[in-house]
């Protein structure tokens, strides 16, 4: 798993940016082979790669993910457990995956919201990359671009 994470994690130019990414490095960090891993020093901030971490805190203790989406009113992925445990049993792609497209767009979105907090260039760039993924969700029939869609429309009413 280590390999296959280093190639894109570590490519020049790239930007990781991921939600409790402190959790993720630690997660990995257990892996056989993980004490010379280049992908677990990037995730954790300490290469030489911008890491954008999306983890957002209420009183100093870290928020889900969905906690954090319905914080700033923006969709994701119903969170059950249960559900998503019971579709891995059923080998059940196709739930899975429309969560993981929903959530995918959720944390662009993040991402969008984060820069445009850091300062006036992460602004002008949250900009523009806010203007390309609404014509992007406009322009596609993708069901989790739709519901995206729904969202935001609901959230300008």
């Amino acid at each position: 798993m280590l390999s296959w994470l280093e190639g894109p994690l570590t490519r020049e130019g790239a930007t990781i940016a991921g939600y409790r990414l402190d959790d993720d490095a630690a997660l990995l960090d257990q892996l056989p082979g993980a004490e010379w891993s280049p992908c677990i020093r990037a995730i954790a901030g300490c290469g030489q790669l911008y890491a954008l971490n999306l983890t957002a805190s209420r009183d100093g203790e870290p928020l889900t993910f969905a906690q954090a989406c319905a914080n700033i009113g923006i969709l994701c992925a119903p969170v059950d457990p249960g559900h998503r445990f019971a579709a891995w049993l059923r080998s059940d792609v196709s739930a899975i995956a429309r969560d993981v497209q929903v959530d995918a767009i959720a944390v662009f979105r993040l991402v969008i919201r984060r820069l445009a907090a850091l300062n006036p260039v992460g602004r002008s760039i949250a900009a523009v990359l806010s203007n390309h993924l609404a014509a992007w969700l406009g322009e596609t029939d993708h069901p989790a671009a739709q519901a995206h869609v729904a969202d935001l429309l609901s959230a300008a009413d």
